[in-house]
């Protein structure tokens, strides 16, 4: 008789004999593997009532996609406004293979190919791009930036 990896289940062959023994030990492992899982799960319920865990939030983050096209203007800030304060965006630049991800509050941050985007500002739900030149282009003339975010 052959059995299983995880729990050491009895697999029988057409040849091997089953035996009353075999299949009591067999239910008896199933209970207890049930039972602890349900005790496990009692235990995290209780926790995340009687707490603010991490398992209170979990699955309430909103995602929010927009995109803009750049104007070329190498002055001033290119705001992106969302629905509600984010505290993560990936700003995207396809065309370059450019990824910057801005947590909240960052002033800078290095894009996926180690370009520098200075002068980052945040406001609420507003977060404010630097179009000055000397650094990261994520305003160049007819190309499409995409900005995903990760909301409060």
């Amino acid at each position: 008789m052959d059995y299983t990896t995880n729990y050491q289940l009895p697999v029988w062959a057409e040849t091997d004999r089953i035996l009353r023994t075999d299949f009591n030990d067999m239910t008896e492992k199933i209970e207890e593997a049930f039972s602890s899982h349900d005790t496990t799960l009692e235990t995290i319920q209780t926790n995340a009532a009687a707490t603010s865990s991490v398992l209170t939030q979990k699955g309430n983050c909103k995602t929010f996609l927009t995109s803009y096209v750049g104007t070329g203007n190498a002055q001033g800030t290119r705001p992106i406004t969302f629905p509600s304060k984010p505290f993560l965006v990936i700003l995207l630049d396809a065309a370059r293979y450019e990824c910057y991800p801005l947590p909240y509050g960052v002033s800078q941050t290095h894009g996926s190919r180690n370009t520098l985007l200075a002068g980052v500002s945040w406001s609420g739900n507003l977060l404010n791009l630097p179009m000055a030149s000397g650094q990261a282009e994520v305003n160049e003339q007819g190309r499409l930036y995409q900005a995903f975010a990760l909301l409060e």
